[in-house]
């Protein structure tokens, strides 16, 4: 009875001690598109409990199931990637595990990695914010050093991982990036926008009503005066940016000049839909 007793203790106790998730290579596909983008590696995680993969195992969760999963795996792998000599080799202050979000599969959770340079992350990729723009292109050294030390990434070794939700924050994603996705995630800090749903201009904002034009590519707010006696301007964004969380972001939007000839016609035809009109 004692040794029947002991060997299920046992057996109990290295069960438990059994990670969640198993570490694969990525697919001959996944691997080419990482290459594509400069990535130096591709790797896959996933789960080994197909029960965390069902949509109610995550209901009294205190955070989406794509964030309690990502954050389980990055303490997975920052236990055990010393036991895998070509993903510790990377783990240096160089690189940058970029983390793709949960593939939709029925039974188990998957998220795919890409392990690349910082520097070849941040040149092939296009900066929301022009200022970090200007600063990247002028001086990287400093950047890294002056900017991306208040980012707040979990690292794995030395390397930071950056969740596709940060790259989306600092980047305007492009298809070839968005191949490290194996599903759908809500970017930190933005709403979720169901993609089948077109959004109806003029679209209602805190600050103001937002415009778009025909055959345009961006969309229109009137400036905010600060007093009566401010003139009032048309201020424009990309229209891709502003539907990733339908928030008009003053850090990229530009103004209409009503002395530049190109920006004339818009102007009016703003002013002709718009029940408060810009000046011209």
């Amino acid at each position: 009875m004692n040794s029947l007793l002991e060997h299920i203790i046992r057996n109990t106790l290295f069960e438990s001690k059994k990670p969640k998730y198993v570490l694969k290579s990525a697919s001959v596909k996944d691997f080419n598109n990482a290459k594509q983008i400069g990535a130096e590696f591709a790797f896959m995680i996933k789960s080994k409990n197909t029960e965390s993969s069902r949509p109610g195992y995550y209901k009294n969760k205190p955070f989406p199931q794509f964030t309690w999963v990502q954050n389980d795996v990055v303490k997975f792998l920052q236990k055990h990637y010393n036991s895998y000599p070509s993903i510790k080799k990377y783990a240096t202050d160089d690189y940058i595990f970029l983390m793709g979000n949960i593939a939709e599969a029925a039974k188990k959770n998957k998220i795919l990695f890409w392990i690349i340079s910082k520097k070849t992350l941040f040149s092939n990729s296009k900066f929301r914010d022009d200022e970090d723009q200007v600063i990247f292109d002028t001086d990287p050294d400093y950047f890294f050093d002056e900017t991306m030390v208040h980012g707040n990434f979990a690292r794995i070794g030395d390397a930071e991982v950056m969740r596709w939700a940060q790259y989306n924050l600092h980047f305007i994603p492009s298809k070839k990036w968005g191949m490290i996705n194996k599903g759908i995630e809500t970017p930190i800090g933005k709403k979720v926008i169901d993609p089948n749903v077109s959004i109806e201009y003029p679209y209602k904002t805190t600050t103001g009503d937002v415009y778009e034009l025909p055959n345009d590519k961006m969309v229109y707010k009137l400036s905010q005066p600060e007093s009566s006696d401010d003139v009032i301007f048309w201020e424009y964004m990309s229209k891709d940016i502003f539907e990733i969380g339908n928030i008009w972001n003053t850090k990229i939007s530009q103004t209409l000049s009503p002395l530049d000839k190109s920006h004339q016609t818009r102007i009016n035809q703003l002013n002709a839909v718009s029940p408060k009109k810009a000046f011209i």
